[in-house]
């Protein structure tokens, strides 16, 4: 799923193979298209999965803590969080 990150925006992780990572707020820093085994980016090497998936550079806030995550493993937050599911079923005042 692509969200449409841009640098700056806020995400918190919904799942990641790093459990502990999971419910932690980030700050995209860059958005691209994973199209390689590795990135080397941000003063260290980063996995990738050369799938072609959104994917966005990521700071947990400490020295050193930047990821790639796909852009599916993020929720943006941002404007009104709500799913569309729950908006469509809510009844006006």
């Amino acid at each position: 799923m692509n969200h449409n990150f841009k640098p700056g925006d806020l995400a918190l992780v919904i799942s990641s193979g790093e459990e502990e990572l999971i419910g932690k707020t980030v700050e995209v820093l860059e958005v691209l298209l994973d199209s390689q085994k590795e990135y080397e980016a941000y003063g260290c090497i980063h996995e990738g999965d050369a799938d072609g998936s959104p994917s966005a550079f990521v700071d947990f806030g400490g020295a050193n803590d930047v990821w790639l995550f796909s852009q599916k493993n993020l929720m943006p937050l941002r404007g009104d969080f709500q799913p569309e599911r729950q908006k469509e079923s809510e009844v006006p005042a």
